[in-house]
C-alpha cells in the first residue's frame, strides 16, 4: 500500500545532520502548503528543523526520523507523563503499541488525537530493558501554539496506518492555545466593522473573528483605524496604511474591506473570499417632474397617440356603418366620435342601435375600451402617491458621457431636469480605484477617471465623506465609495431621500483577510471561512446588519407612512376643469355673437269645434 498522490505544492527535502540553508533563508518558490523532512542518519534533533523558517511557514509539516525499532515494555506506569518535553531528543522515545496499529485494527483517526499522543518518558526508558531491532522511521509534526509540548509524535511509519494523505500530515492549527493575535481593522467601514452607539466594535467581520476565535480558541485585538489614516497602498516603494502594519509585522492580519488584487498577492497572503462587492456610485436625485401634468404621465407619449389613433378610426368606422345602414338620416361623424368617445369616459347610452352589425362592433370596441380605462386608472394611482422622476442616468457609459454641466430643456413654463454635473468624487485614502480608472484599457473608465476629484481625509465626522456628499447635492459630482458602506454612510448622514444608487458597480471584488506573506495558520482561518460561507452565516449577517443599521438611523415618523393627497397631486384635475369652463365660455359667446335671434309671432287659437247632436 502506497500513500495517496500529495498535492503538486508538497516540498520533500532530505536532510542530514547539519541544516542547509534553504531551510534557514528559503526562496520564495520553495514556499508549499506541505513539506515532508526525512532524516538521513540516526542522530535526529527534530526541534532544530521546526524552527527553521521554512518549517514554521510551512501549515503541514512531518518529519521522518530513523531509529532501531524497540518494544514496547509489557508493564507501564499510568502516572508517567504522557506528552514529549521540547528539549528532549526523539530518538530515546519508544514507539506506538503493537496492537494499537497492527493492520486491520482501529484506525488511524480513532486513535490520533491532540491530546492522545502515547509516549514514554525517558524514566521508562532508563527503568525498563528494551531490545534493539529493525530500522524504522519514526513521524513527527510541530505543533507550535500547544502551550504544553510543541512535539508531537504521530507514530512509527506504516503504510498500513498511514493510508491518506491527511493522516500522515497533521493539523497543526486545529487549536492556538489561547494565543493573541492583532487585527489590523479600521472603525468606519460599515457594515464589515464600526462601532455601535455603546462604542464596541460590531460588523460581519467583527462576528466571523468571534466565531473562528472560539472554534481555535484564539483571542484578538483590533484598532480603530492606521496610525497614518491611510487604508493600505504603496508609498515609496514601501506599504502604508492597515497593510503597512500587517507587511511591517506589527499586525498578523488585517481585515476591513480588501479585495484580492494581484498587487497584493505579491505581498501578502489572503483568505478566501467570503464576500463579493464593488465599488458602486451615488448621484443627486432629481427634481420630480410638474405635477400638472400627472393626468398624461400613466401612458407614454406613444400609447397616448396610439389611443388617438384608434379613437378617431372607430369613430370614423362608426360613422360609415352607420350611415350605410336603410336609416341612416341620423349618420353625423361628429355624433359618431363622440358617441364611441363615451366608452373612454364611462358614460352610459341611453339607448343602442337597433342593428346588430353595429352593436356587434360596439361590442368589440368597449372591451377594448375597458381595458384601457382600467389600465389608466391603475397608473394613475401609482402616479399620483409616487414622485415621477425624468429619466437617470443608470449605466456608467450614461455616466462617462455625461457633460460637465448641468443640462436642462425649458419647455412653456417649466423646467426639465435632465441629468446632473457628473464628476465623480471619492475620498483619498489610499484606494486603487483612481489610479485604475485611469490607466484603464476600457475608454469609458478612463473618462470616468479624468473627472476623478480627491478629497483629502479629515480626523472628525465621518472623515471627509460629507464634503463629497455636499457636491452630489449641488449637482456637480457623482460619489463613488464600497456599495453597502456609501448606502449606510448616506443613511447615517440622513441624506437618503435626496439622493440614488446605481445598480451598475466598478470592480467587484472578491474581500478577503489580509495576512503577513507565508503564514502557516491562514490554512485554519480558510476551514472555518468556507464552512460559515456554505452555511449561509455571512450572508446572513450582512442582511442583518444592513437592515438594523438603517433602521437605527431612520427618524422616527419616517418610511412607510400612509399620506393623504394634497391639491398639488390632483393639479392636472383642476386645470382640465378650468380648461373647459374657458373653453365652454369661449364656445358660448361665439354662438351669443354670431347666432341670429328668431322671431316668433303668436297666432290665434282655434275656435273649438262643437258638434250637435239629436
Amino acid at each position: 500500500m502506497v500513500l495517496c498522490p500529495p498535492p503538486s505544492d508538497t516540498l520533500v527535502a532530505l536532510v542530514n545532520t547539519e541544516l542547509p540553508w534553504p531551510l534557514l533563508t528559503p526562496p520564495q518558490w520553495w514556499i508549499s502548503s506541505t513539506l515532508l523532512l526525512l532524516q538521513l542518519n540516526l542522530t535526529c534533533n527534530a526541534s532544530r528543523f521546526f524552527e527553521t523558517r521554512l518549517a514554521q511557514q510551512t501549515p503541514s509539516v512531518v518529519l521522518l526520523c530513523p531509529a532501531h525499532h524497540h518494544q514496547w515494555p509489557k508493564e507501564r506506569n499510568d502516572t508517567h507523563n504522557n506528552t514529549y518535553n521540547d528539549g528532549d531528543d526523539p530518538q530515546d522515545y519508544p514507539l506506538w503499541k503493537d496492537d494499537l496499529v497492527s493492520p486491520g485494527d482501529v484506525s488511524y483517526n480513532d486513535i490520533v488525537l491532540e491530546n492522545d499522543l502515547i509516549s514514554l518518558t525517558i524514566y521508562d526508558l532508563l527503568t525498563d530493558s528494551l531490545e534493539e531491532g529493525t530500522l524504522v522511521f519514526r513521524v513527527l509534526t510541530w505543533l507550535p501554539y500547544d502551550p504544553d509540548c510543541k512535539l508531537g509524535y504521530l507514530g512509527t511509519w506504516d503504510p498500513w496506518v498511514f493510508t491518506s494523505f491527511s493522516g500522515l500530515f497533521y493539523d497543526r492549527f486545529q487549536s492556538m492555545g489561547g494565543t493573541t493575535l492583532h487585527v489590523s481593522s479600521d472603525d468606519d467601514d460599515a457594515p464589515l466593522l464600526f462601532l455601535d452607539d455603546d462604542g464596541e466594535f460590531e460588523g460581519t467581520c467583527k462576528r466571523i473573528l468571534d466565531v473562528l476565535s472560539d472554534w481555535l480558541n484564539f483571542t484578538f485585538t483590533l484598532t480603530n483605524g492606521a496610525p497614518d489614516s491611510k487604508w493600505g497602498e504603496i508609498e515609496n516603494g514601501t506599504w502604508v496604511g492597515l497593510l503597512g502594519e500587517v507587511y511591517k509585522g506589527n499586525k498578523d492580519l488585517a481585515i476591513n474591506y480588501f479585495t484580492i488584487t494581484h498587487e497584493r498577492t505579491r505581498y501578502f497572503d489572503t483568505s478566501i473570499s467570503y464576500l463579493t462587492e464593488g465599488f458602486g456610485f451615488v448621484l443627486p436625485t432629481p427634481p420630480e417632474l410638474p405635477r400638472w401634468r400627472n393626468l398624461v404621465y400613466p401612458f407614454t407619449w406613444v400609447v397616448w397617440v396610439s389611443v388617438g389613433g384608434v379613437l378617431f378610426t372607430c369613430g370614423f368606422s362608426f360613422y360609415i356603418l352607420t350611415y350605410l345602414q336603410p336609416h341612416h338620416h341620423t349618420a353625423h361623424l361628429f355624433v359618431s366620435l363622440a358617441y364611441v368617445m363615451r366608452g373612454l369616459v364611462n358614460q352610459s347610452h341611453i339607448q343602442v342601435p337597433h342593428e346588430w352589425s353595429l352593436r356587434m362592433f360596439l361590442g368589440g370596441w368597449w372591451i377594448t375600451a375597458y381595458v384601457l380605462v382600467i389600465s389608466y386608472t391603475c397608473n394613475l394611482i401609482a402616479v399620483l402617491t409616487v414622485p415621477v422622476y425624468p429619466t437617470r442616468i443608470n449605466t456608467l457609459g450614461e455616466l462617462a458621457e455625461s457633460n460637465y454641466r448641468e443640462v436642462r430643456i425649458k419647455v412653456c413654463l417649466y423646467t426639465e431636469w435632465l441629468s446632473p454635473i457628473t464628476r465623480l468624487c471619492m475620498l483619498n485614502y489610499g484606494e486603487f480605484v483612481p489610479d485604475a480608472l485611469v490607466t484603464s484599457s476600457d475608454a469609458e473608465m478612463r473618462r470616468l477617471g479624468g473627472k476623478m476629484d480627491l478629497v483629502p481625509v479629515k480626523e472628525d465626522g465621518y472623515y471627509g465623506q460629507e464634503d463629497c456628499a455636499a457636491l452630489v447635492l449641488d449637482n456637480k459630482n457623482a460619489h463613488t465609495e464600497t456599495y453597502a458602506y456609501l448606502k449606510l454612510t448616506y443613511v447615517d448622514m440622513d441624506l437618503g431621500d435626496n439622493v440614488y444608487f446605481m445598480k451598475e458597480q466598478i470592480y467587484e471584488g472578491n474581500l478577503a483577510f489580509i495576512f503577513q506573506k507565508n503564514t502557516p495558520w491562514r490554512t485554519a482561518f480558510n476551514k472555518g471561512l468556507r464552512r460559515l460561507l456554505e452555511s449561509g452565516f455571512i450572508q446572513k449577517w450582512q442582511k442583518d446588519i444592513m437592515e438594523e443599521y438603517s433602521r437605527s438611523q431612520a427618524k422616527d415618523g419616517q418610511g412607510s407612512v400612509p399620506r393623504p393627497l394634497s391639491v398639488g397631486h390632483l393639479q392636472g384635475a383642476f386645470f382640465i376643469l378650468v380648461l373647459g369652463v374657458v373653453c365652454a365660455g369661449l364656445v358660448f359667446t361665439v354662438e351669443y355673437c354670431t347666432k341670429t335671434p328668431t322671431i316668433i309671432t303668436s297666432r290665434p287659437s282655434p275656435q273649438p269645434f262643437i258638434m250637435l247632436t239629436h
